[in-house]
């Protein structure tokens, strides 16, 4: 690729591969001394749970030209402190290149040294074995080296350095300064010739202070500094950005990917002939064009939609048939894909090969069917274009920040003159129409259409669910309460177990029998279970069983609340540094209702209560009724959560209304048996 293309292509190479960077020099402190002071610690103050230590790590990027290319070569040197056995995996070393058609592309300088303490308190030296090193072709266009340090026990020190060269991707690779172990010192740096130029962002609630040299920043004592050299005039444009003593990220429950909250660092080139990576708003607009555009016109994306596709003529008239409004056609098309075509990876960005080939081969990946989905809406006259979203558990895309890696899976969208978009995903036969899965709702989306796209905001907040479960005693006497319960699950609960049995139909019985048994309060038997719609996957599955339970004369100790809400407060006592983000709003709702007989009564009937957090984000009301002249008695439960995101400045207060929420729900009523 010659040097005023590498940058059309290069955005769209990342569809393939994250490449990393390259360090210039090493570690300047690295000696005895050194060594010999790491391994005779065992506990490190910045954290004294730590099972492995960053004593010191560098990526550094320096781009060049080679044989008319634009080439990246990348250094990467690590120095690591080993203090506990579930951190000897850091011993294991692997990266990824690129190679196809690029000159000069593979790895270049490996060496690494691991150090252990030998009984008589000297230092003990293995270096790496250049046969221990090893080279992977994982397909046509990429590359994996991989190296395991030898050695290594805990308590060794591992010292490595590797260089890999590959070409120049428009998108640098991001870097983390917080990871899972704390780090000493951590640092990025990128050299970049005079004519390219760059856009940084940093994330986290760390602040860089900028130094005109690094030397300065040093006799700072900064622990968060930067030092950036661009001239576009001159043959230098330089930075590098450093941290010292960063605290380990570390897992807290009900978050989403961790690493939307770490310290990182990522980069973009800018090239005089484009604005990708610009951050005015203007150039904003225009990076977004050029992205979207460059997307739809890749071979295994839109073109794969606006190709020759003839062949699905005859299928699409038979499907749309005697149908005259485009929702209807939308059904039954979708439909015949989501039934009729495989998948075989229900995650995935681009087609791997050729959509015509998963129209008769029947089987495909999640791009590939949903591509050919588009193309049927299309041939249909429908304002069908595939939608490019990242999943929860991934890192949420940036507005300001057009890049591919942002983007890891491709579903369906129609656009209506008025109502609300129509969003399909036909990659998995349990995926409702008109309703994507619960995993995509985790950012912002984009239209790819060849138009310049559009943004489509798919957050939590847009992903609701509703549990309906309803009770209706039919005996209550001085030997036996017997229950009717119907349980409706909402859209999300239904496709994850419709998924959950597809392999084992058998096993739904059984496991419902189970879980009911666990959730019902006070012993009761399980019986008559019953399922509806589970064949259905655009209706929600319903569950009916009856519930029995032996008393004894004189006093029945009842609990209102016969399927809680929950057992126990999900949110556990602990400090959090993450929000609390939930993947949908939660609608409950819990409906008893008894005629009880002359001779029972309740002792007493509690007030009902309303409990509001934060003016209402969530609200739960408890309201128990006893009419004596009819003799009946009744519950009615419901928790509405119309947030998703809770910061946690606000975790105390949280966890504390919902401990209010489970001593509701707790509650006990007590029936006199006459």
């Amino acid at each position: 690729m010659k040097l005023k293309k590498a940058f059309a292509f290069g955005l769209l190479l990342l569809l393939f591969l994250s490449l990393q960077s390259r360090a210039q020099d090493r570690f300047s402190v690295v000696n005895d001394a050194y060594i010999l002071k790491h391994l005779n610690t065992q506990i490190y103050p910045l954290d004294s749970e730590a099972k492995a230590v960053v004593l010191y790590e560098k990526m550094s990027i320096a781009v060049d030209i080679f044989s008319s290319y634009y080439r990246e070569v990348k250094t990467m040197h690590r120095i690591v402190k080993i203090l506990d056995e579930d951190a000897l995996d850091e011993a294991d070393v692997e990266d990824y290149y690129y190679t196809k058609g690029a000159i000069g592309s593979g790895t270049g300088k490996i060496f690494g040294t691991t150090y252990t303490l030998g009984n008589d308190g000297t230092v003990i030296k293995t270096p790496l074995d250049k046969s221990a090193i090893f080279i992977t072709k994982y397909n046509d266009v990429v590359n994996g080296m991989k190296f395991t340090m030898p050695a290594v026990k805990v308590g060794s020190v591992i010292d490595y350095t590797y260089e890999i060269i590959s070409p120049l991707t428009q998108k640098l690779p991001k870097w983390y300064f917080q990871d899972e172990y704390p780090a000493l010192q951590t640092e990025y740096e990128i050299n970049l010739p005079g004519q390219l130029g760059f856009v940084y962002i940093t994330q986290g609630k760390t602040t860089f202070k900028q130094y005109d040299t690094r030397g300065h920043a040093e006799e700072d004592s900064s622990e968060a500094y930067y030092v950036l050299k661009k001239d576009h005039t001159s043959s230098e444009n330089y930075g590098i950005w450093c941290r010292k003593n960063v605290t380990p990220l570390k897992f807290e429950p009900f978050s989403g990917n961790i690493h939307n909250y770490a310290e990182r660092l990522e980069i973009q080139i800018q090239d005089p002939e484009h604005s990708y990576g610009t951050l005015d708003s203007q150039n904003i607009r225009k990076a977004w064009k050029d992205f979207t555009d460059g997307v739809w016109d890749h071979k295994m994306f839109g073109r794969q939609v606006v190709g020759d596709n003839a062949y699905l003529k005859k299928t699409v008239d038979s499907l749309t048939a005697g149908y005259k409004g485009d929702r209807d056609k939308a059904w039954s098309i979708f439909n015949y894909v989501r039934n009729n075509i495989y998948c075989n990876d229900t995650i995935a960005l681009q087609a791997d090969k050729d959509i015509k080939k998963t129209f008769l081969g029947h089987e495909g990946n999640a791009a590939e069917i949903n591509l050919l989905l588009v193309a049927m809406l299309q041939k249909a006259g429908l304002n069908a274009s595939p939608l490019i979203l990242n999943t929860i558990g991934q890192l949420v895309s940036d507005d300001n920040y057009p890049v591919i890696d942002r983007y890891n899976n491709t579903v369906a969208i129609i656009r209506q003159p008025q109502g609300d978009p129509i969003l399909l995903d036909a990659s998995c036969k349990y995926n409702a129409f008109g309703k994507l899965p619960f995993y995509c709702f985790n950012s912002t989306a984009r239209v790819i259409d060849g138009k310049g796209g559009a943004q489509i905001n798919l957050d939590p907040h847009q992903n609701r669910e509703k549990t309906v479960n309803v009770v209706k005693v039919v005996t209550f006497n001085d030997t036996a309460l017997v229950a009717n319960l119907t349980e409706t699950m909402g859209a999300n609960a239904s496709r994850i177990f419709r998924e959950k049995f597809a392999a084992d139909s058998g096993k739904i019985l059984s496991y419902l029998y189970n879980s009911l048994s666990e959730r019902a309060r006070d012993g009761g038997i399980v019986s008559g279970l019953t399922c509806e719609n589970l064949q259905n996957p655009d209706t929600e599955v319903i569950v009916h069983y009856t519930l029995s339970k032996k008393i004894s004369k004189g006093t029945l100790y009842f609990a209102t609340d016969i399927l809680r809400l929950f057992n126990e407060n999900p949110y556990k006592p602990m400090k959090r540094t993450m929000p609390v983000e939930l993947p949908w709003q939660t609608e409950y709702i819990y409906s008893l209702t008894a005629a009880l007989p002359q001779n029972v009564k309740p002792e007493e009937v509690y007030k009902p209560v309303l409990l509001s957090y934060d003016d209402g984000r969530i609200r739960f009301k408890h309201f128990l009724n006893y009419d004596p002249d009819m003799h009946f008695f009744s519950v009615t439960t419901q928790y509405k959560s119309v947030e998703t995101f809770f910061p946690s400045t606000e975790y105390e207060v949280f966890r504390a209304f919902h401990n209010n929420v489970l001593d509701e729900v707790n509650k006990i009523v007590v029936f006199k048996i006459e």
